[in-house]
């Protein structure tokens, strides 16, 4: 298998191309149940689904740096996919906070959070993050999440997802969920693998942080 970081962006183009045809011919097979629209043109419903995977309005970013801005004006910003600062602080936490008892799910100091939301609001290269505790910075990382525009399952994106889950058989859902996650926005399905990666050392880390998958989803 190749990571999908290793392809081309011609060949990107063509895996989505299938992976839409994949997704639209498991769809007219499996989604009849779902309503009206795809019982009559199942095609043309998974169309406009998955057609433009963006669904943020555009947004007033001009005055903000960091949270509340976009993924793809991230991306064109810094041609990364999530801002320096979260990408700093996930490298943080994962180098002196995996023994954290509890990280993620016990909150941080509210003032700890909002100050740190201000220091990298205002020149996120500066922060200092050993003025923090692990907590704090989670509890950053939590809000940098929450207040983007849109999720990073891109609501289109999800909503295919929901339907692969509830109606495509077990055997065939990894390989349509995949497909979907390829017809997201580049910079949503980075941002996402860098998420999981990271919160997957987390969970390596359960027998001491007690913070599990499960934990970590709820």
């Amino acid at each position: 298998a190749v990571a999908i970081g290793e392809v081309s962006l011609g060949q990107i183009s063509i895996l989505r191309k299938l992976s839409l045809l994949k997704l639209t011919s498991l769809l007219e097979l499996y989604t009849k149940p779902v309503s009206s629209e795809f019982d009559r043109k199942p095609r043309k419903a998974v169309s406009r689904l998955l057609r433009n995977v963006h669904t943020s309005k555009n947004v007033d970013c001009k005055d903000k740096h960091v949270f509340g801005v976009p993924l793809h004006v991230i991306m064109q910003r810094t041609g990364q996919s999530l801002p320096r600062s979260i990408l700093y602080a996930l490298q943080y936490l994962q180098k002196n906070a995996l023994d954290v008892v509890g990280l993620f799910r016990k909150s941080g100091a509210t003032s700890r959070i909002k100050q740190l939301y201000g220091v990298i609001e205002e020149d996120e290269t500066l922060v200092d993050f050993t003025s923090f505790s692990p907590n704090d910075i989670a509890g950053m990382v939590k809000l940098y999440f929450r207040k983007l525009p849109e999720p990073l399952f891109t609501s289109k994106i999800s909503g295919s997802m929901l339907i692969i889950g509830a109606l495509v058989p077990e055997d065939l859902r990894k390989s349509a969920l995949q497909s979907s996650m390829l017809l997201m926005p580049d910079e949503n399905r980075e941002a996402i693998f860098s998420l999981l990666h990271f919160l997957k050392t987390v969970a390596d880390q359960s027998d001491i942080n007690s913070m599990t998958a499960q934990n970590l989803a709820f």
